[in-house]
């Protein structure tokens, strides 16, 4: 699905309707758009999540470069209507400490006009849980190594974004350093889908044994 943004400018502050799926493959064309859609002497952004049904963490560094852009005084960016699975990724990357997420539409619209006026708007506090096991479907890794390389990219550059830039080849060892933590990690998350799913076959086998034994 294409990635659409629309723009409306409610109580004076620019929302940014976002919709479709933003991953890999389509976080430049998002990119493109909010480049083109955001003005230079713009105050006040909130991203309004409603209909967008997916992000990876290749958003999340879209994000962090509109992040940058609101830094200055008298600036305020917000992110609104989360679906739970993308409130998941933006609280578990800790993304919610760069752009703060709102409940509603409503209460983004005030909150970051209020921050761009000097007010303080009430901030929608994000909790993610254990992300479920997927079961039905065996690894993809060309999924799995385009999520490392963006969740790498994001971790780096979040860091960039609240202290200075790590010098160049500094900068190769930690991303190099970082994708063999997550390798290691998919290693793990293999063993615990294994374990799932042998657990799964047991419980089917005690139930079937279960019902038929109360079926006597």
């Amino acid at each position: 699905m294409t990635i659409q943004v629309s723009w409306s400018r409610p109580a004076g502050v620019l929302v940014a309707s976002v919709s479709g799926r933003v991953d890999s493959g389509s976080s430049a064309a998002l990119q493109s758009a909010l480049d083109e859609g955001i003005e230079a002497d713009e105050q006040a952004l909130v991203l309004d999540c409603r209909h967008l049904y997916y992000m990876s963490s290749a958003g999340l560094r879209v994000l962090l470069t509109v992040a940058k852009r609101f830094r200055g005084s008298g600036q305020s960016v917000g992110l609104c209507n989360l679906s739970e699975s993308i409130l998941a990724v933006v609280s578990a990357s800790g993304f919610d400490k760069v752009i703060p997420v709102h409940a509603t539409w409503a209460d983004a619209i005030d909150a970051v006009g209020g921050a761009a006026d000097g007010g303080v708007g009430a901030v929608y506090s994000t909790q993610a849980g254990e992300t479920p096991i997927p079961m039905r479907n065996a690894i993809n890794f060309a999924v799995v190594s385009e999520n490392i390389a963006d969740i790498t990219g994001y971790t780096i550059e979040k860091y960039e974004y609240d202290n200075e830039d790590i010098p160049f080849v500094l900068r190769a060892k930690v991303d190099a350093e970082i994708k063999a933590v997550l390798w290691q990690q998919v290693e793990v998350m293999k063993e615990r889908r294994k374990k799932a799913l042998a657990e799964m076959f047991r419980k089917a086998a005690a139930t079937l044994e279960d019902v038929l034994g109360r079926s006597t």
